[in-house]
């Protein structure tokens, strides 16, 4: 089954993609969020120090950004009675190619038994 179809015909299958490619998303911008590094300046440690402090900084505001991001979509998922399961390793990814990850399948325990047992058959 391709990665696309894994909400099809379920109840707010769009509001499912946009949920799972919301998490997609936020875990590579996660990974894509590095510190960074500033040679340490033998000749000016306080302008280093300042440096050094401001990148932490920045860092941590992304940081915070995306973990509040995150926690939103997960509200929203379970406020919907939903949970994340990853199903990479039973779909085809196909679908927003400048992601590396597979979208996770968005729904109940029961909806992703179900789909488990499709794909196993199909």
């Amino acid at each position: 089954m391709k990665n696309s179809k894994i909400h099809e015909n379920k109840v707010n299958a769009e509001v499912r993609d946009f949920l799972s490619l919301s998490l997609v998303k936020i875990f590579e911008d996660e990974c894509a969020n590095n510190r960074g590094f500033i040679e340490y300046d033998k000749d000016n440690p306080i302008n280093w120090a300042i440096s050094d402090c401001e990148m932490d900084i920045i860092f941590h505001q992304r940081r915070l950004e995306l973990l509040k991001q995150k926690q939103a979509v997960i509200a929203l998922i379970k406020m919907n009675g939903w949970q994340e399961f990853d199903v990479s390793d039973w779909v085809e990814k196909d679908m927003h190619n400048k992601y590396k990850l597979a979208i996770p399948f968005i729904g109940t325990q029961e909806e992703y038994d179900n789909l488990i047992l499709e794909l196993k058959t199909t």
